[in-house]
C-alpha cells in the first residue's frame, strides 16, 4: 500500500477534497439515485483526480436488488482520451459473473492502450485469472488489473475477484516546478458473503510516480500482479498480529465510516 491521503480522519465526511502541491487535487464524492428501467436504489462513489490539466474519473456504482442486498458494482474509467468499464454481480450465493471487457450491456472501450490475459493454476486446482490494461501518452498513465480467482477449472464463474487502478503523472527530468509529480491507486475486493456481494475499498493512496510506471512494466510485461510490484509499497502487508502495517485505510461496502487500517479490520458481513 501507498501513503493514505485520507490522514486519520475516521469521521471523514463526503464530498471530501485534498489539494496536493499547487497543480493536483483529489476529490472523493458519493450519490444515490433510484435510475434505470427498474428503479433500483443505487449509489456511486466517485474520485477524480486533477493533476497540470489532466483529469482522471473512477466510478463505482452499487446497485441493489429489491430486497435490500447488494448485487452488483459497475466500475467506469474515463481519463481524458480512455474510457472503460466492467460490471461485477453475484451469481447465485456462492459466486461472482464479471463482465470485464465491456461488451456486455452495450458498454464499450476505446483507446485503451495494451491489453493482455494470463491464467494460472495452483496445486488444489484453482485458476487465476489476470487481466491488465496498460495505457497513456507522454509523461501520463495508467494501470487497471482485473484479477479473478475459481475454486476450480469446472467452475463456471469466480470466488473472489480485485480490481485495481494505478494512475501516475510524471514531469520529466527536467523537474518543471510548475508541475506535479504523483502516482495514486485505488483498489477494490469484491466475494460473495452469506448470499451477498461484499466489497472493500482501499484508498486512495499516494506514490512517487516513478515507482508506479516502473511497476506498470513489470506488471504488463509478466501479466502478473500484486501490490508489493510498486518499489515504495515492497512491505509486508500484514504484521503477525493479523493488523495491516501500512497505515491505508478501507471502506467496507462504501459506507460512510473510514476505518484504519492500523485497527482490525471489521467483518464484511458488518
Amino acid at each position: 500500500m501507498g501513503n493514505s491521503l485520507l490522514g486519520n480522519s475516521g469521521g471523514l465526511r463526503f464530498p471530501w477534497r485534498v489539494q496536493l502541491g499547487t497543480s493536483a487535487s483529489i476529490n472523493l464524492s458519493t450519490r444515490v439515485d433510484y435510475t434505470g428501467l427498474d428503479g433500483r436504489l443505487r449509489e456511486t462513489w466517485t474520485v477524480l483526480y486533477s493533476i497540470n490539466g489532466s483529469t482522471c474519473e473512477l466510478n463505482l456504482t452499487k446497485i441493489f436488488g429489491n430486497n435490500g442486498n447488494l448485487y452488483q458494482v459497475d466500475f467506469e474509467l474515463s481519463d481524458n482520451d480512455s474510457y472503460f468499464s466492467s460490471m461485477i454481480a453475484r451469481a447465485g450465493t456462492s459466486f461472482l459473473h464479471l463482465s470485464s471487457l465491456g461488451k456486455e450491456y452495450g458498454w464499450f472501450e476505446t483507446n485503451f492502450g495494451l491489453v493482455k490475459t494470463n491464467m494460472t493454476f495452483d496445486s488444489r486446482g484453482g485458476v487465476t485469472e489476470t487481466k491488465v490494461y496498460w495505457y497513456g501518452s507522454g509523461n501520463k498513465g495508467g494501470l487497471v488489473v482485473l484479477e479473478c480467482k475459481k475454486n476450480s477449472r469446472k467452475d463456471e464463474h469466480y470466488s473472489v475477484a480485485t480490481l485495481a487502478h494505478y494512475f501516475a503523472y510524471f514531469s520529466g527530468i527536467g523537474f518543471n516546478r510548475n508541475e506535479t509529480d504523483i502516482g495514486l491507486s485505488v483498489v477494490a475486493r469484491f466475494r460473495p458473503f452469506n448470499g451477498k456481494l461484499d466489497v472493500t475499498v482501499e484508498g486512495p493512496d499516494q506514490h512517487p510516480a516513478t515507482s508506479l510506471f516502473h511497476m506498470f512494466h513489470e506488471v504488463y510485461k509478466t501479466v502478473k500482479w500484486n501490490p508489493a510490484m510498486c518499489h515504495h509499497c515492497a512491505i509486508p502487508w500484514q504484521n503477525s498480529r493479523g493488523m495491516a502495517s501500512s497505515g491505508g485505510f478501507v471502506v467496507n461496502n462504501f459506507s460512510n465510516y473510514i476505518e484504519n487500517f492500523m485497527a482490525f479490520k471489521r467483518n464484511f458481513s458488518q
